[in-house]
């Protein structure tokens, strides 16, 4: 994927989060724009616990990291979509 797709994606507004599909089958949901750096071959995605959105009063922070090379995302989709019926 170029990575102006995946910049341009992140910096949409409204952000709408999404999940990067890999080509090996992994996945990785974006549900905030800080929680990513696009770079010219590779991806960084920060990755919290939990789900639970950060409260205004603490700064938004993650876990873990997973570093994604663009030539292997195959797509993204709207994580509504994602997350298919309840």
């Amino acid at each position: 994927m170029p990575p102006e797709e995946l910049w341009n994606r992140l910096h949409s507004r409204p952000f709408d989060p999404f999940r990067i599909h890999l080509s090996d089958g992994t996945y990785y949901d974006v549900r905030h724009p800080d929680l990513m750096i696009v770079g010219r071959r590779s991806a960084v995605v920060g990755i919290k616990r939990s789900e639970e959105p950060a409260r205004q009063d603490e700064p938004l922070l993650y876990d873990y990291s997973a570093t994604l090379a663009l030539m292997h995302v195959v797509r993204l989709e709207p994580l509504e979509a994602a997350a298919g019926p309840t």
